[in-house]
């Protein structure tokens, strides 16, 4: 009987009201202290994954151009693999890259200037892409809103060229050799290799990239001739 009385005259463990006040304070400033980086977090991730659309892209097109086996001259050309980095003109729809092939000569980064003109026969070949300049598309990598593409010009080796975002309706673009997977700019002069996004004479455009829409952060991405791809965050 005495040890029922015990247990019941036992205080009963639990935390005071002051303890609970102490808690919730340390709480709120925990959350004080992480929501502000998380929204950057995110924004930064964002750029990255942007940036990882174009690697998937180039080495879909790059694998693809190795595996052609280049025909003889009089058989003509088989179909150019490349890949295309586009701003639609439309302004609810994010910006993409998308592999792209075919035989037709777009010059230096002539791609299509909108997506209105990628329909030319009202059946795009692929769903929200179509063709641009001629050249069909055969993958496209979508980036998250909030991030586009961005090029510059002018600036060479060690200065930061300044960076602009694309504006709607425009694309750059370049193309993988058959079997070497080196890059080119032009159809017709496929077998000159070049640098694509390197701030250096000769590359057009000599910068390019992807980048947060105010501009706080931004990932080079060079293409090299060799047809290695890098990405390097600018800031």
């Amino acid at each position: 009987m005495l040890t029922d009385l015990t247990i019941l005259n036992r205080p009963r463990a639990g935390f005071t009201a002051i303890e609970m006040m102490v808690v919730v304070s340390i709480i709120i400033v925990l959350v004080a202290m992480v929501v502000p980086t998380i929204g950057p977090a995110m924004k930064k991730g964002s750029v990255h994954d942007a940036a990882s659309a174009i690697q998937r892209a180039c080495s879909q097109a790059r694998q693809l151009a190795r595996s052609t086996t280049e025909p003889k001259v009089d058989r003509g050309m088989p179909p150019s693999y490349g890949v295309a980095v586009v701003v639609p003109t439309e302004a609810n729809k994010p910006a993409y890259a998308v592999v792209i092939y075919g035989n037709s000569n777009p010059s230096d980064y002539g791609f299509a200037n909108s997506e209105v003109n990628q329909y030319p026969n009202g059946t795009p070949a692929l769903s929200g892409v179509g063709l641009i300049s001629g050249m069909k598309a055969a993958a496209k990598f979508q980036f998250n809103r909030g991030v586009m593409p961005v090029t510059a010009s002018g600036a060479v080796p060690p200065a930061i060229p300044s960076y602009a975002l694309m504006g709607s309706g425009t694309a750059v673009g370049w193309y993988y050799q058959y079997r070497t997977g080196f890059v080119f700019n032009n159809v017709s002069l496929w077998t000159r290799a070049v640098d694509i996004g390197v701030n250096a004479s000769g590359a057009n455009p000599e910068a390019l990239g992807v980048a947060s829409l105010d501009m706080k952060y931004i990932v080079a991405v060079a293409v090299y001739k060799i047809g290695l791809l890098n990405a390097q965050d600018v800031n």
